[in-house]
């Protein structure tokens, strides 16, 4: 439940998942022609019955393939954005994942200590007979009263680290709002023997990190590309159809 509100809240993730919608906006943008131009021209505008008045489209367009290698460009980008996400979530879900169980640790120990302090208290008062009978000194009454005091220190400084770890939660979860009074679960059994080289070889292949940074090479490599095809000049076409009253007849023109 934690990492779903994570997910949807932590403004880390919101900010990078923005980033990466921005990011796909610019890639169908490079990709695009273009506006066309439309447009008025009138000439001899002062010498009645020699006007002339022309509409006109103009388009630019795009040599080179400079508008594929534009899109290469921004998909590497894209897909670089998209790693980043989500090394950032695993980033969260780690973080989440190590204060939750902290505190589960954490409210282990305080349910021990609120057993043992029960047992110091009936030391205690057993200690206050044994005195009272003669059977006990007060040294031993002394020992187990520093007992329970420092048992008492324990739980305040454990309770003290639980209320941090239950707000780092709540920042991690991103919602500031959430009153968060413990949690539920038990700690995760540790397997004894690990196979270190499986799990390296299991990071290099599936980090988002390392996904990332050869996503950004090949946007490198493609913006090499893009650069290469740059000198090839556009073409710019204008088509335009009008009037010219001088010789009451129409008129067309085409620029190159």
């Amino acid at each position: 439940e934690l990492l779903s509100l994570a997910f949807a809240n932590n403004p880390a993730i919101k900010e990078l998942a923005a980033t990466t919608q921005i990011a796909a906006g610019y890639r169908t943008q490079v990709g695009l022609y273009a506006n066309p131009m439309v447009g008025y021209q009138g000439q001899q505008l002062a010498d009645a019955g020699t006007d002339q008045h022309l509409l006109f489209v103009q388009q630019q367009i795009i040599t080179g393939n400079k508008l594929a290698l534009n899109r290469a460009v921004l998909n590497e980008a894209l897909r670089a954005q998209l790693q980043e996400l989500e090394a950032q979530k695993l980033r969260v879900t780690t973080d989440i994942k190590t204060v939750y169980y902290d505190s589960v640790r954490i409210q282990q120990q305080l349910s021990a200590i609120e057993q043992f302090s029960t047992l110091l208290k009936q030391g205690v008062d057993a200690a206050q007979k044994r005195m009272q009978a003669g059977e006990g000194s007060k040294i031993d009454l002394l020992q187990t009263q520093v007992q329970l005091k420092q048992l008492e220190l324990d739980r305040r400084q454990l309770r003290a680290s639980l209320d941090a770890r239950l707000r780092e939660i709540v920042a991690l979860a991103g919602a500031p709002n959430m009153q968060l009074q413990g949690v539920t679960g038990e700690l995760p059994e540790t397997p004894v023997d690990q196979d270190w080289k499986a799990i390296e070889d299991g990071l290099v292949s599936s980090s988002p990190e390392y996904a990332a940074a050869q996503a950004r090479i090949r946007q490198a490599t493609a913006a090499i590309r893009r650069h290469e095809s740059q000198p090839l000049p556009n073409l710019g076409v204008q088509f335009g159809a009008g009037v010219d009253n001088g010789t009451n007849s129409g008129m067309m023109n085409v620029q190159v």
